[in-house]
């Protein structure tokens, strides 16, 4: 474990959150709501066009806070979120000096009015080393597909239990992160797809630490529920469902248009929680302690946070991270070739077997407890 660092206070003005949108004009009503309600904070909010021809332009550009100069509006007429983000970067560090970026979709909204509020407030507490800061997040629209919805609460829950827990987690969204990693990244790195994840496991690469704020983002969950095969394609962590979006395509698809997407079918909801856990372990958990070169996340509370007590020569982690090493190093983010072999690694380990069917036992007992309850109140 490496010494404490010392902790400084930042300014305010250190802080600027990017909100990237294309053809969000149905939504940014009520995200802008929400960002209203938010506490007083000094955060810098941008807002970055990225190529909208829906009016999402012209109704921001329109805002009383736009036209006082309160928020900013910039555009980015190339598509793409990792070009969006690229150019948001560069924005904040040249226009206004910002040392952290933060970075939240137009479909996603804050749990409570303190969020921006609190994120600060943990950058301006961390240590030096700072990489980044995280929020958990949740799908909050799944009304429509009740198996599903019922399903993923009971993995949302066993996620936030493990992020509180381990006081942190290799997020894929919702983050605030140093601007010189964004910078050196956006510098360095393919257009590929995932760039929350990678951009958390770039940061611990380069010796970053990361830091949780506890409030969550509800976020929306309309891409997996567009189509049937969206939907089975991320029940069942399939990596083509992660490795096609259109996110950095000239061709969009029409998100407010979905095809018909039914529920989990029976075959699939016996297969969600384990593919779920597999998810949880192998594309978050195992990285985070691969790419975590300080030793912040304690190998050992790993194993015991996933239902598996550590064994007498060094606990099943430290084992499957010794064999996996290799990959510890920024290259593995900066390439989608070689983040995928990566994840492949970690999921065909046979010692990541036991921690997979930890986490699915926690998901599968906290289901079974939801549904004793459920039939309880039936009665």
């Amino acid at each position: 474990m490496s010494s404490p660092k010392t902790l400084r206070s930042r300014d305010d003005s250190a802080y600027a959150l990017v909100v990237p949108f294309h053809n969000e004009r149905l939504r940014l009503p009520a995200f802008i709501e929400s960002l209203r309600k938010q506490q007083p904070h000094a955060a810098a909010v941008v807002f970055l066009d990225n190529g909208s021809i829906d009016g999402s332009g012209a109704f921001v550009r329109g805002l009383d806070e736009v036209q006082s100069g309160e928020w900013w509006y910039v555009q980015e007429p190339h598509l793409g979120k990792f070009q969006a983000m690229k150019s948001a970067t560069r924005f904040c560090a040249k226009q206004l000096e910002a040392e952290f970026v933060g970075f939240l979709d137009a479909d996603s909204r804050p749990a409570a009015p303190g969020w921006i509020h609190t994120a600060a407030a943990v950058l301006r507490e961390a240590a030096d080393d700072v990489g980044f800061v995280f929020s958990p997040y949740t799908y909050r629209d799944l009304h429509e597909s009740p198996r599903l919805r019922d399903a993923y609460l009971t993995v949302d829950l066993v996620s936030r239990r493990l992020a509180r827990q381990l006081g942190w987690f290799a997020n894929a969204g919702c983050g605030f992160y140093a601007t010189d990693t964004l910078r050196q990244y956006f510098a360095r790195a393919e257009a590929t797809t995932e760039l929350g994840l990678r951009l958390s496991l770039y940061a611990l690469a380069r010796g970053g630490r990361g830091y949780m704020n506890p409030i969550p983002v509800w976020t929306s969950a309309r891409r997996i529920v567009h189509s049937q095969t969206n939907l089975l394609r991320w029940s069942l962590y399939s990596r083509e469902y992660y490795r096609r979006k259109d996110i950095n395509q000239d061709e969009k698809i029409d998100l407010e248009r979905p095809s018909e997407a039914r529920d989990l079918p029976s075959w699939v909801a016996g297969r969600f929680f384990h593919r779920q856990s597999v998810k949880i372990v192998c594309r978050n958990l195992i990285p985070l302690a691969l790419f975590d070169q300080n030793g912040w996340i304690s190998r050992d509370l790993l194993d015991r946070t996933c239902d598996r007590e550590p064994s007498p020569n060094g606990g099943n982690v430290s084992r499957v991270l010794a064999s996996l090493q290799g990959y510890a190093t920024e290259s593995t983010v900066l390439t989608m070739k070689r983040f995928e072999e990566m994840l492949a690694a970690i999921e065909t380990h046979p010692g990541v077997t036991p921690l997979v069917e930890g986490v699915e036992r926690l998901c599968t007992n906290g289901h079974a407890r939801t549904l004793a309850g459920a039939d309880r109140e039936a009665r």
